[in-house]
């Protein structure tokens, strides 16, 4: 299972929390994350604009939030 998490500090704590818990029903999961602490969900909002308006912009050191989306196939996003 692939869990992409969008969100602020709560997302991290399921971040590390979860892939325990899973293994320990049996489920593999992959989870990784775009989170920005403390962050609202404006803010990340204004990354994404930001990133359709300013080629070469982005506010993660891994890209843009358009391409993690693209980079596989999720089987769940969450958005905190």
């Amino acid at each position: 299972m692939k869990v992409l998490t969008i969100g602020n500090s709560f997302s991290e704590v399921m971040t590390a929390l979860l892939p325990p818990v899973a293994k320990s029903a049996g489920v593999e999961i992959e989870v990784e994350d775009l989170t920005i602490g403390g962050c609202t969900m404006e803010r990340h909002w204004g990354n994404i604009v930001r990133e359709a308006e300013e080629p070469g912009y982005h506010f993660f050191e891994e890209g843009t939030y358009k391409a993690k989306l693209a980079s596989k196939a999720w089987d769940f996003v969450t958005i905190h």
